[in-house]
């Protein structure tokens, strides 16, 4: 990432959308899992949203990521890699891979010292 001209990096989703990134599409990683070549379609798209996470994790320019809406999985991920995460009214996080027999544990740790709850009470 060219840093010279940039002050920070802020990551948000569309407006209008209801997530603001619902992590990875499980029927395109089962259908790279069940390729010929055992599964390298799978490896290098988990090896990519790594170098992506990393890449945002060691940003020279503070980081932001800007929730409103579902935010889970390797969505969670991102947001969590940012220094600063601000979740909005409409924001929900989620590691839904439970439900298949997985546990997306990664953001975890980053979580407890990111998330910036707007919510009133």
């Amino acid at each position: 990432m060219d840093t010279a001209e940039t002050s920070a990096l802020v990551i948000a989703g569309s407006q209008g959308h209801v997530a603001f990134s619902s992590g990875h599409d499980l029927k395109e990683v089962a259908a790279l899992q069940a390729s010929p070549g055992g599964g390298e379609g799978a490896e290098a798209l988990f090896s990519l949203c790594s170098e992506t996470m990393v890449a945002v994790a060691k940003a020279k320019v503070p980081t932001v990521a800007v929730v409103e809406g579902v935010c889970s999985a390797a969505g969670l991920q991102l947001a969590a890699s940012c220094d600063l995460l601000v979740g909005g009214r409409a924001s929900s996080y989620q590691t839904p891979g439970v439900l298949i027999g997985l546990f997306c544990s990664t953001p975890a740790v980053a979580l407890i010292n990111k998330v910036v709850n707007t919510h009133t009470h």
